[in-house]
């Protein structure tokens, strides 16, 4: 519910205020809740497997550290010949 909520404030404030500062904010504010997502997910996933169960176990960090190369590779800028 609150995500629902945020987003809705989100596009009000887009309507109403459509110059270039608040695009480049509003695109801040959606790359932000992405990462505090990706986190989150990735909090919860330890806690299960490292708090409830007591298992130690790399496979989710691991996962996380591999994604998070990919996507620096694929991202980054073209370097010239």
């Amino acid at each position: 519910m609150p995500f629902i909520l945020l987003l809705l404030v989100l596009f009000i404030v887009r309507r109403v205020c459509s110059g270039k500062i608040m695009i480049g904010l509003l695109s801040y504010l959606v790359f932000f809740a992405c990462v505090v997502l990706i986190l989150g997910i990735i909090a919860l996933g330890l806690n299960l497997q490292w708090g409830y169960t007591g298992l130690f176990n790399a496979g989710v960090v691991g996962f996380y550290a591999i994604g998070a190369y990919t996507h620096a590779v694929l991202t980054a800028l073209p370097r010239p010949i």
